[in-house]
């Protein structure tokens, strides 16, 4: 199994403690992510995944890249991102080109192509 929950949550507290020194285009990129979560975080909660569970399925081997608000595991398939704001991941098909949802199936919905990513004690 993967260490991608150690590395994102290590990431993922870097970067909410760096909001208090951060320029104002990141600040701004937070505070719309903090807005999603208040928007889609129902949803989260009721569809929570693994995120070492769900790196080994589509990006196995794979070492996460930072980029601005998300992390990002990406091989020539599949793409996560995890937003290291609000604790929320999507699965994008390349070939597809089109966001999964918790089953792996193709889907246009916002709601069920994000998922919240379970604490370490959820796991």
């Amino acid at each position: 199994m993967s260490n991608a929950k150690e590395k994102y949550s290590t990431s993922a507290s870097e970067y909410v403690t760096g909001m208090t020194t951060a320029s104002n285009k990141a600040k701004e990129r937070y505070e719309r992510s903090k807005k999603k979560k208040e928007q889609y975080s129902k949803n989260w909660k009721e569809q929570k995944i693994n995120i070492n569970e769900l790196t080994d399925k589509y990006t196995p081997g794979v070492e996460p890249k930072v980029s601005g608000s998300k992390m990002i595991w990406k091989n020539e398939k599949y793409e996560i991102k995890a937003d290291l704001g609000v604790g929320s991941a999507r699965v994008f098909d390349r070939k597809l080109k089109n966001y999964l949802d918790i089953n792996g199936d193709p889907c246009n919905n916002n709601d069920l192509t994000h998922f919240g990513i379970k604490k370490k004690e959820e796991m």
